[in-house]
């Protein structure tokens, strides 16, 4: 199974010495799959021997001019210390990656407690609203013993002359 590697368009340019539209265009042939993050910017999914076979040959193509400019920079570029290379700035961009994750994960975690804390604070709440009311209920009296279970004994002021409700219990206590 290879392994991949994810490079921005610009990165990928930049490694590759060519422009941010080349670098679209060579990803788009090479139908590598492009991920968008939540930030906007475009990463592609690059298989990594793909990405060396592309260092080669752009050396390769290179190396005439160069080798005439500067013999020494030719010799340094070739062979390990370029696979060294390559491997220890992707090794930064996923230590920087996992860097960001963390301090993402570190402040959910702050959010969480905290939305923990005011969900605690209001279970508190609701549990003395709920004894108030449990106290308040029992000292209720009970329904069977009302203390004036005929109407025929309920006091003047609830049966009075100018409720319609009096005028029926007066009818129906004749």
């Amino acid at each position: 199974m290879s392994k991949h590697l994810l490079l921005t368009y610009r990165d990928l340019a930049d490694r590759l010495g060519i422009s941010i539209g080349a670098a679209k265009a060579r990803v788009r042939r090479a139908k590598w799959s492009v991920i968008v993050g939540n930030d906007g910017v475009a990463q592609i999914r690059i298989p990594t021997d793909d990405l060396q076979d592309m260092d080669r040959s752009m050396n390769e193509v290179r190396s005439p001019a160069t080798a005439k400019e500067n013999p020494k920079k030719q010799t340094i570029s070739e062979g390990t210390t370029q696979d060294t290379s390559t491997t220890l700035v992707e090794a930064l961009r996923l230590l920087a990656a996992e860097r960001e994750r963390s301090f993402a994960l570190e402040a959910d975690a702050r959010n969480l407690t905290a939305r923990l804390a005011v969900a605690e604070t209001l279970v508190d709440f609701e549990r003395e609203r709920a004894d108030k009311a449990e106290a308040a209920l029992s000292a209720l009296p009970d329904p069977a013993t009302h203390p004036y279970p005929d109407p025929a004994t309920y006091p003047p002021n609830v049966v009075g002359k100018s409720t319609v409700f009096s005028a029926l219990l007066r009818k129906l206590m004749k």
